[in-house]
């Protein structure tokens, strides 16, 4: 009804200038007929809301707030995952009583229609397939950027510490219902849910693997009834609960001398942006807010227009990604990121450590390349490591387990020939994919570095045709660590060579936030001889449905492993969340593809520094990242970051 009227009376502009009088006297006309009917249904009243919402938009909010409390009587108790509910109701009164300045009883109605929204989200998840439920998840209930915006419009330190709870409750939510699926399902023995895994592990690779726009459709009817079915078969999957997480928690979890970064892009800025479809053309704004350790309190930082810094950011990031470019280039393009997006958060933190939560293009920014002076952020007494979410820092050690391999190391599977999956449609031009030599000499290196630590460290190699998926599915749920430097391969496109340890099939590559992600080449095994199938490509959904809960640490020393999409409340997908869905801990990712001999190089350090002085996650990163970075310098060969500062960490820091 309402989306009829407001095609029959004008967009949202008109409204709010006052000319929504005869859309307010037709939703009067139709609560009139539910009050002479007295029904006890709860939808007769849905007209109250909309009434209110008009009023809103004409900036009469003491009538909109009393619409708003009439209608939350007849809502309050309905569930908060039905049709019903009364999430709208509170959003609405949130944003008349944000309008009167009543910022306190603002914040508290928009918290509660936060709460309602992930309430339902937990409730309407638990039974729909991983893509149902990101879906419903981001419909278009802003609740959360409301609560943030009115904490910030009210200068009040304690509300926006209590929107940066409702944030740590929002995030993450789909992404945990999904893996205590997988991890119920992987463990059950009871044969009906055995099948159930069976099809959607079939159903997943049937997905992957079909080509023509007709195949990958019926493919994936077939995914999403396999996952329906097994959602519906594991409800208890929905019950989890982020256990008491609050802002002190958090600032108790904090290593010392480190600061938590949330960046956000936030649309909401004044209370008639409720319910306002004109909001979600707007450019937003990019916040920075600062949460130190200790009792200072949060910062909130204003960065400029999400747009300008998303721009700024893909300026630098061209030539990031160009290691023949001009290193002036790099430098004076890298300045303007730094100018818009670290120069104020540097100003308010001497943090020497920033664990980031971040969205969209900013979740992919390289922190360690930013030009300082004459030489990289990675030379100052700054280290930067990226978060999922913040649960990430609540998450208990878990008990050490025993690994038959401390690590393992996939290296150069197959490097004289592609599986036959990797030739698409006008592929025959690419016959071979590149050896990797740099990383075979990986393998040298680790076992060296291995030896010198004497026994129970272990280490398996599967190097060219060992390195196979059977081999590999059978191995890695046994080791502390899985270090894979192979080609990262975006499939079922027409190829193109994009790098020494990547291979896009795409004549032109998609960006780094496309839905395709990229695959980690494995070796293919001779199905002829040994009886295993496998096409030697590792796709995210295969990794999801193994168990890798042993993991602390996957490097994919690949090419552009950090591709794939970013989801509001559910960060990075691709390779990143398919081991995260598999138990691993911590995820590290190129951003770009990356130099065969500078990787290797590059991997040493970091496993110097983790294994033989026992460096977190952060410093491990940065140390390696000086170590080439100073090798370079040293042998008069070029500094410019693609060789250093192609690779993330994302998980926990420990």
């Amino acid at each position: 009804m309402l989306s009829q009227l407001l095609n029959n009376y004008g967009n949202a502009e008109s409204l709010r200038e006052g000319r929504g009088d005869a859309a307010v006297a037709l939703f009067q006309r139709a609560l009139a007929i539910a009050e002479r009917n007295r029904s006890q249904d709860p939808g007769y009243y849905v007209p109250l809301g909309n009434i209110a919402m008009v009023r809103i938009w004409q900036h009469r909010y003491e009538e909109a707030e009393s619409g708003f409390r009439a209608l939350l009587e007849h809502v309050r108790d309905a569930p908060a995952g039905s049709e019903l509910s009364p999430l709208f109701a509170w959003h609405g009164l949130a944003a008349a009583l944000w309008g009167q300045g009543r910022h306190a009883e603002a914040f508290a109605a928009a918290a509660e229609a936060e709460v309602t929204r992930q309430a339902a989200v937990r409730e309407v998840a638990a039974g729909l397939s991983d893509e149902q439920a990101l879906a419903f998840q981001e419909q278009d209930y802003a609740t959360l950027d409301h609560a943030l915006a009115i904490a910030i419009d009210s200068g009040d330190a304690q509300l926006l510490a209590s929107a940066w709870t409702l944030a740590l409750g929002a995030r993450g939510q789909v992404t945990a219902i999904q893996a205590q699926r997988l991890a119920q399902a992987r463990a059950s023995a009871d044969p009906t849910l055995l099948a159930l895994w069976n099809e959607w592990k079939a159903a997943s690779a049937a997905m992957e693997s079909a080509t023509p726009d007709t195949q990958r459709a019926n493919a994936g009817r077939r995914l999403e009834r396999a996952e329906r079915r097994l959602a519906l078969a594991l409800p208890q999957a929905g019950s989890f609960a982020h256990a008491g997480a609050d802002i002190s928690t958090l600032r108790n979890a904090l290593p010392s001398e480190t600061a938590l970064l949330w960046l956000h892009d936030l649309r909401h800025r004044k209370p008639d942006d409720f319910a306002n479809a004109a909001v979600d053309r707007r450019d937003p704004e990019t916040w920075a807010f600062v949460l130190p350790a200790g009792g200072a309190p949060i910062r909130a930082l204003r960065l400029g227009s999400a747009g300008a810094i998303a721009r700024e950011l893909a300026d630098w990031q061209t030539q990031l990604a160009n290691p023949a470019g001009s290193l002036a280039l790099v430098r004076e393009r890298g300045r303007n990121v730094a100018r818009s997006v670290w120069a104020p958060i540097a100003s308010e933190t001497n943090a020497k450590r920033l664990f980031v939560i971040a969205g969209g293009p900013l979740l992919r920014l390289p922190w360690a390349a930013l030009p300082d002076g004459d030489g990289w952020l990675v030379e100052r007494d700054r280290s930067f490591h990226l978060l999922n979410h913040e649960h990430e820092l609540l998450e208990p050690v878990r008990p050490r387990v025993q690994p038959s391999h401390a690590l393992l190391v996939i290296a150069d599977p197959r490097g004289d020939r592609a599986p036959a999956t990797a030739r698409a449609p006008g592929c025959d031009d690419v016959a071979t994919l590149p050896s990797l030599p740099g990383a075979r000499r990986e393998v040298e290196r680790l076992t060296a570095l291995l030896q010198q630590q004497g026994a129970g460290a272990t280490m398996l190699g599967l190097v060219g045709d060992e390195a196979s998926e059977a081999r590999f599915r059978r191995e890695a749920p046994r080791a502390a660590v899985l270090h894979l430097a192979t080609h990262g391969v975006v499939p079922h496109r027409d190829c193109a060579a994009t790098g020494t340890r990547g291979l896009s099939l795409s004549a032109d590559p998609e960006p780094a936030d496309a839905a395709a992600s990229v695959a980690l080449l494995l070796a293919a095994p001779d199905e002829a001889a040994t009886g295993v199938a496998g096409d030697g490509l590792l796709h995210g959904p295969e990794i999801a449905a193994m168990d890798l809960s042993a993991v602390r640490w996957a490097v994919l020393a690949a090419c552009s492993t950090s591709s794939g999409r970013t989801r509001a409340y559910e960060g990075l997908y691709g390779l990143s969340r398919a081991f995260r869905l598999a138990g691993a801990r911590t995820v590290l990712l190129s951003l770009w593809p990356v130099d065969d001999e500078a990787t290797a190089q590059w991997s040493e350090a970091l496993y110097r520094a983790r294994l033989r002085e026992g460096a977190d996650t952060p410093t491990a990163m940065r140390q390696a990242q000086r170590s080439v970075l100073a090798a370079r310098r040293a042998a008069g060969r070029s500094e410019h970051p693609w060789y250093w500062a192609g690779f993330v960490a994302i998980g926990d820091w420990r």
